[in-house]
């Protein structure tokens, strides 16, 4: 099942250089960009972290992000930490987007840009010259990608699969990193006003709200992995809690979400059913409206203050 088109990936794992939770505004870095991506309708987001960042993991657990930990969080490759992230989308057929946790100040409508024209290419955004973050990567050129065994990283292994298209866009931010943080912070100063957007929060319920961002993750994870447990850890939330979310949207829904499969030499499976297929396929449509809506009335009304 098809449940999304574009992921995005964070490289969050160098311990001594990432500082994803340094803060531009009110938000650290990492919260700005995840904000960013699924503004722009990114689905889902993997964070690659070291597995010593627990504040990290707690603090993004209500964005509803998958956590990867890195195996060695020194390494201060960039390449290391996207291509684990692609690897791990490369089943689902995702595209992804790939980004720095260090260049938090691209816009959503630089990620909409990138998806909208990529044409089959890694797409790079450029500026004045200039190509920054974040990358898009189609899904049929991960294999290619990740087997680079040259010295020049994601840049390196780009280069040589010669399938580039630079986007110009309208985005200063998308070379600015914390390497130059006075100049963040006065780029943050000068263009606050084109931060402000819309957000809705969605969910679903009856006399309990049984479907959240929480749980559209959790579901697609057990599409992708067929387990509970693995998708409970990679969300970092409890087996029981979990099962949890499940039971209580299968018992406000009215409906079986998943089911289990017996048997087999690697044990038994946790399966969407055919009507929480359904649903979630429904679910993407309307959100996508509910997005659609509020950002045109949010620019009919609202946005001529800011």
């Amino acid at each position: 099942m098809k449940l999304s088109s574009t992921a995005g990936i964070i490289a969050a794992s160098n311990i001594k250089r990432a500082h994803p939770m340094y803060k531009v505004g009110a938000i650290s870095i990492v919260e700005r960009i995840i904000i960013t991506l699924q503004d722009a309708g990114v689905f889902p987001i993997a964070v690659v972290t070291s597995d010593l960042d627990k504040e990290l993991q707690y603090r993004l657990q209500k964005y509803g992000v998958v956590f990867l930990k890195h195996p060695n969080p020194e390494d201060s490759q960039l390449f290391s930490a996207f291509t684990l992230g692609m690897e791990f989308f490369k089943l689902t057929n995702e595209n992804v987007l790939c980004t720095p946790v260090n260049t938090p100040m691209f816009s959503s409508e630089t990620v909409r840009m990138l998806i909208d024209n990529s044409d089959g290419n890694v797409a790079l955004p450029s500026f004045g010259g200039k190509c920054g973050h974040p990358v898009l990567i189609p899904s049929s050129l991960i294999d290619s990608l990740t087997s680079y065994k040259g010295p020049d990283g994601l840049k390196g292994a780009i280069m040589e699969k010669g399938m580039v298209k630079e986007i110009e866009v309208d985005d200063p931010g998308i070379l600015l990193s914390t390497h130059r943080k006075e100049d963040l912070e006065k780029f943050y100063n000068s263009r606050s006003g084109y931060l402000v957007s819309p957000y809705v929060p969605l969910s679903i319920q009856r006399e309990l709200v049984f479907f959240d961002p929480r749980l559209k993750l959790l579901l697609f994870l057990i599409d992708k992995t067929h387990r509970v447990s693995t998708s409970a850890s990679l969300m970092r939330l409890s087996f029981s809690k979990a099962w949890s979310l499940l039971n209580t949207f299968e018992s406000e829904a009215g409906f079986p979400v998943v089911e289990r499969k017996q048997g087999g030499h690697s044990g038994g499976r946790t399966l969407l059913t055919q009507r929480g297929q359904e649903f979630f396929a429904s679910y993407l449509s309307f959100e996508m409206e509910v997005k659609k809506c509020t950002e045109e009335a949010f620019r009919d009304n609202l946005s001529k203050l800011f």
